[in-house]
């Protein structure tokens, strides 16, 4: 009787313990094609076997992917979108292939926004240069495609928002291998299957009538990013009331545009050019007073634990210059303050890197004070930038590179209508910061030309430092992306299309920003230890850790035991992806029969993500 409940009592550690996570579990649907296979581990497997069948709904079907690997995780990539399959898995014990356990049926589900006959992101052709690797997450298509250009995963629509069309802004994966991005006015952070995780809290915005704003509880916008610390960063706005705009000045209250531009007149692109985008002037900003923006950090809670706000940083000079400055060139219409629309954080030194369109400025903020300590761009007749006069104009996103030097897609100026002045090509410059006794330098700068037509692009646009040192840059309004080696040679491109049924053609399709990861599992791994019991001859283990993900990582190991016979940390080295690593246990004294000794796993990069394994010690004699 015992010995029965010894065996009942294990099976059930073992059900809940670390080895036993099934995924994709039977029935599932997923919304991707990239999938991390999990399975228990097979008692005295060497290594694993795993196939994928398509489902006849018979349980059987065609073999399409198969994998051999020593962990009880690993990556199948390229199935398809409404595509039904099944799985199943099984051990090699002394060069022997056990018993298949399966299959589990799973479905992969089908979306508008990753049907290829209604979006194609057309990538070209990059000549003798190594094969672009990684995945590229576009954020209002909603969907994530590999450098071939086919989709690997979608937005699921009802998983964020009662409104599946929702505008998508600054979608990306995380480090810690989830999803952030700003719908609407909500900045909200989901799994891979659009369970949501994190919601920024409520900040209630007044009602405009005038501008047709209705109350709302949330004005985050543009900027939104989880941190290695946990917590996150958004931006919203905050309307000031007050001076009303001066005569003329574009704003939702005035029905007509300066003579030059008539309101509706779509702004002319450079001739010739096949991604010139009509873009109507964006009826923006608030009708009287400014509209400043913030940076807020929140933790886990909702906690609002850090805030800057830029009300508290522009000059009465400065606020009076951008209320007397015309429309921004008839395109977007002036919104006093400054309109910021990115910002990236140095953790490791304690820096915000705030930009801001509309004055062409960048602005390096302290996290501790929360002081300004330095800017870059354009001077005003009062006040403007510390340094960097023409260095960039209405530029978009900001990022700091690994050098800390800092990078901008740089849009441009775009002259008025009828003022004769050349289109200045948008690209990207990469600035330094100042060292002491020193100023900042343009240290690189890419015109987007592309034979011989030089491209505007009004707004949007972003710069992703990739591993090997090349730039991954959005066009924003152009609806071109491209990555571009530090020698400005571009080595892969590709055009975002929307088909048009009305017109019977592919369209152009703009992005607002374009971002990049490895895979869609940067952060993942499994743990498994070579036995499951131990006893008063054997009362040793190993734990082996596989960075099943695609980015390197650290992971911090707690060993104890229901009666203190094991109590260690161990904080192994960093582990690269695709790699694992091994270490003995021992106990400090003889443990007790019935003792449990439990195995806990978490990785640094994302701490939510953790791993935990029971051992049971057993008498010898049973």
């Amino acid at each position: 009787m015992r010995k029965k409940l010894l065996n009942l009592l294990l099976l059930l550690i073992l059900s809940f313990s670390g080895h036993s996570r099934i995924w994709p579990v039977q029935g599932a649907k997923l919304n991707y094609t990239q999938i991390m296979f999990e399975h228990p581990k097979v008692p005295g497997a060497e290594v694993y076997l795993l196939q994928v069948n398509e489902d006849n709904g018979c349980g059987t079907g065609s073999k399409v992917a198969q994998s051999t690997d020593s962990s009880t995780a690993t990556i199948i990539s390229h199935l398809k979108f409404g595509k039904k399959y099944n799985w199943k898995y099984t051990g090699v014990k002394n060069g022997r292939q056990l018993g298949w356990i399966g299959p589990m049926s799973f479905e992969i589900l089908e979306n508008s926004y990753a049907d290829a006959s209604a979006y194609r992101l057309k990538v070209f052709k990059s000549g003798d240069y190594p094969k672009a690797t990684g995945l590229l997450i576009l954020d209002e298509v909603r969907t994530i495609v590999d450098r071939d250009g086919n989709f690997v995963w979608f937005l699921p629509p009802d998983a964020y928002t009662a409104r599946p069309e929702g505008e998508i802004n600054d979608l990306q994966l995380t480090p810690a291998g989830t999803l952030t991005f700003l719908e609407g006015r909500r900045a909200v952070e989901t799994d891979l299957n659009g369970n949501v995780l994190w919601q920024a809290p409520k900040d209630s915005v007044a009602p405009d009538p005038v501008k047709g704003v209705i109350a709302s509880p949330y004005s985050y916008n543009h900027c939104f990013k989880r941190l290695a610390n946990g917590n996150y960063m958004v931006q919203s706005k905050i309307n000031e009331p007050g001076q009303a705009l001066p005569p003329g000045i574009l704003n939702p209250s005035v029905t007509s545009a300066p003579a030059s531009l008539p309101v509706g007149t779509p702004r002319p692109q450079p001739a010739g050019s096949p991604m010139s985008i009509p873009v109507h002037p964006a009826i923006m900003g608030c009708s009287t007073g400014m509209q400043y923006d913030m940076i807020k950090e929140f933790d886990k809670n909702g906690n609002l634990v850090w805030c800057w706000s830029s009300k508290d940083y522009f000059t009465a000079e400065e606020v009076k210059t951008m209320l007397a400055t015309r429309p921004d060139s008839g395109v977007l219409a002036q919104e006093p303050g400054g309109h910021m629309n990115a910002f990236d954080v140095d953790e490791k030194n304690g820096f915000v890197f705030a930009g801001f369109r509309n004055v062409s400025r960048v602005v390096k903020i302290d996290l501790k004070t929360g002081e300004a300590v330095h800017s870059w761009g354009s001077k005003m007749p009062s006040g403007g930038a510390g340094e960097g006069d023409g260095f960039f104009a209405k530029q978009h996103d900001v990022t700091l590179l690994k050098d800390g030097s800092i990078a901008v897609f740089n849009n441009g100026n775009l002259p008025l209508a009828n003022s004769g002045m050349a289109i200045e090509p948008s690209g990207v410059v990469i600035f330094s910061q100042p060292a002491e006794g020193s100023k900042s330098t343009v240290l690189w700068k890419f015109d987007c030309r592309f034979n011989g037509v030089d491209y505007h692009s009004i707004r949007g646009g972003s710069v992703n430092e990739l591993k090997n040192g090349n730039l991954l840059v959005c066009m924003g309004r152009i609806n071109r992306v491209f990555e571009i080696t530090r020698d400005k040679k571009v080595v892969w491109q590709a055009e975002m299309e929307k088909y048009e049924p009305g017109l019977s053609s592919w369209q152009q399709k703009s992005l607002y920003r374009v971002n990049y990861t490895s895979s869609l599992y940067p952060c993942y791994f499994a743990v498994q230890t070579n036995s499951d019991t131990l006893n008063e001859k054997e009362p040793s283990f190993t734990v082996r850790i596989f960075n099943n993900g695609t980015e390197d990582d650290r992971y911090t190991v707690k060993i104890s035991s229901s009666k203190g016979a094991y109590k260690k940390q161990i904080k192994p080295a960093e582990v690269h992806d695709g790699k694992s690593v091994s270490f003995d246990v021992s106990p400090e004294k003889l443990p007790n029969v019935d003792e449990t000794i439990t195995v806990v796993v978490t990785s640094n990069t994302n701490p939510d993500f953790e791993r935990t394994a029971l051992l049971y010690f057993v008498s010898g004699r049973h």
